[in-house]
């Protein structure tokens, strides 16, 4: 009879792993909560969906400049984090957040 801890029922290959993409990197541990325009950025981004939306899109929607500080400040954190992913000028709630 097989170890049944040798079996594997499943497994992806090398097109869903490309599909799924990286594994984003671990969230912070502290407890705290995001600082500056971050949490409103994010909330933005999850009302999304998980589909790519145009940066500037979503910073007029917040009253942001796509390229001011507040914006750059906060969309680093939340990419730092794996909240966010950034495709070109296209930006989206990394898929482990928003389904």
């Amino acid at each position: 009879m097989p170890n049944i801890n040798n079996l594997c029922l499943f497994a992806a290959s090398p097109v869903d792993l490309d599909v799924a993409g990286k594994v984003p990197s671990a969230l912070p541990t502290s407890g705290e909560p995001l600082p500056g325009s971050a949490p409103e950025m994010l909330r933005s981004f999850a009302m999304h969906g998980g589909r790519y939306t145009e940066a500037a899109d979503l910073a007029a929607a917040l009253g942001k400049e796509s390229t001011g500080g507040q914006w750059n400040s906060g969309l680093a954190l939340l990419r730092k984090n794996g909240l966010v992913e950034v495709s070109g000028k296209r930006l989206r709630v990394t898929l482990l957040i928003g389904g």
